[in-house]
Order: structure tokens, then C-alpha cells, then sequence
């Protein structure tokens, strides 16, 4: 990652001059598509983990500056989404690697979330385990 800004909790976001400004979200596929402003608020958007108020700071723009351009720009759009989906990959990543090291949160969670037999809102799961509750009552005359 390029050394454009700091992104300690204790120390804010730098603000660094257009003119200076490297780009780091080079794996965004509509990166290209956007001018200079919105590249770099889709970059320090990628930087701080998709937090808007953060990203809107540091370029500085305001947050309905920031929600005029989602609405009104279809690639800036697409931008932030996919900036988003890269982010919820390398937390989809941390999950696994918890739930493979035996954090039994990280299982469950992933589990809820992710695998369609355990999804809290699968009425074929909860049939399904209301069914063997059923059948292990049944078969211990409970």
C-alpha cells in the first residue's frame, strides 16, 4: 500500500494535495471510469474499511456530496460497491482463518451467515431439525 495517508486510530487521516495523490484502489475495475475526486474517495474508502464519514474527511467532501455522487454516477456507484465486496472478502478471509483455528464465534457466525443449511431464516433447516427433535422425542417416549 502506498504511503499516502495514516490510518492509525489515534491519529487521523492525512489530507494529501490531488497533485500528490497516489492511487491505491488499482484493483477496482471502474476505478478508470471515474474523475480524480471520486478516485480518490473510492481509495480511501478501500484505505478506511468502508467508512464513509472517514473517507468524506479525508478528501474533504461532505457526506451528501458523497450520496449525490452514488445516486447520480453509475460507475462511482459500482466503484463503491466493488470496493465493498473486496472489503467484505478480506473479512470473509479473517472469519475462516478464526473458524479454521477452532474460535467456535467465528464457526457460528460463519454458519449463520454464510452456509445456507444453517441460515437463521431457512425454514427448510428449521423444518428439517424441528422434524429430528421430533423424531428423538418420539423415539426415547418423550
Amino acid at each position: 500500500m502506498k504511503n499516502n495517508m495514516t490510518t492509525k486510530k489515534d491519529k487521523p487521516a492525512e489530507i494529501v494535495p490531488l497533485e500528490q495523490f497516489e492511487l491505491d484502489a488499482s484493483n477496482n475495475s471502474f476505478i478508470d471510469k471515474l474523475d480524480k475526486h471520486k478516485k480518490i474517495f473510492v481509495d480511501m474508502y478501500t484505505r478506511l474499511n468502508g467508512h464513509i464519514t472517514n473517507a468524506c474527511a479525508a478528501i474533504p467532501i461532505s457526506r451528501q456530496t458523497y450520496y449525490t455522487w452514488l445516486e447520480n454516477d453509475e460507475n462511482f456507484a459500482n466503484a463503491v460497491a466493488e470496493a465493498e465486496s473486496h472489503l467484505n472478502d478480506e473479512i470473509r478471509d479473517v472469519l475462516i482463518q478464526k473458524a479454521a483455528s477452532g474460535d467456535m464465534t467465528g464457526v457460528i457466525f460463519y454458519l449463520k451467515n454464510r452456509h445456507p443449511d444453517f441460515k437463521q431464516n431457512n425454514p427448510q433447516f428449521a423444518l428439517q431439525v424441528n422434524n429430528f427433535i421430533g423424531e428423538k422425542k418420539n423415539n426415547y417416549g418423550i
